[in-house]
Formats: structure tokens, sequence, C-alpha cells
């Protein structure tokens, strides 16, 4: 199955899979110490304010594309893996004109 990323998440998804290990790691982190009342406006500014390898305009991009990417795992009733295994994302290319599409790789932390 393959998925085109909707364009608003493309480069918050480009910016997880470049995260360094301890990046991703420090991510997830903050994300599961973020309260669960938070409202999804707050969580970028929350997770933040918690991550120190990670620049804040990155951040801001990075969240909405893991919290889309969560949703549709969910949607799909997959694990993580699942999905990766299962799934393709696309992006266009931003060198290769709009025709071309670059496959990604999905990184999972497992459920």
């Amino acid at each position: 199955m393959a998925l085109t990323l909707p364009r608003r998440y493309r480069s918050g998804y480009v910016r997880i899979d470049s995260l360094k290990d301890e990046s991703f790691r420090e991510l997830l982190a903050a994300l599961w110490k973020a309260p669960s009342t938070i409202s999804f406006d707050s969580l970028s500014s929350a997770v933040a304010a918690t991550v120190d390898t990670i620049a804040v305009s990155d951040v801001e991009e990075i969240v909405p594309a893991a919290l889309f990417l969560h949703q549709l795992k969910e949607a799909l009733e997959q694990s993580s893996l699942e999905v990766a295994e299962g799934s393709a994302i696309l992006v266009p290319s931003p060198t290769m004109g709009t025709e071309t599409m670059t496959l990604l790789s999905f990184r999972t932390a497992g459920d």
C-alpha cells in the first residue's frame, strides 16, 4: 500500500526521518511525557520545551506530522511496525519535480 503524505506534513516527516537516534529517542520521551489533556496546539510547545537536541522550528513541523502518522496507524488498526512494513510513504521530490516521488523509510519505536 502506498500512501501520499499530505503536503502540510511533508517537511515534518522528512525531519523525523533525518533525526539522529538520540534526538529521535528524546522526541519520543517528550511526547510520552506530555499530559494527555494537552491540546494539539500546545503539544509542539510542550515538546520543544523539553527537547534539547532538536530546533524549536523543527519540533513545530515534526509534532503535527507525528500525530498524523499516529492517527493513520490507529485508523488502519495496525501496529507501527505493520504500517511500516506494509506501506510506502511517498513525498514529492523537491529536486526531481512534482511527478517524481521519493520513498522514505518509516521510523518506528515499537508499540
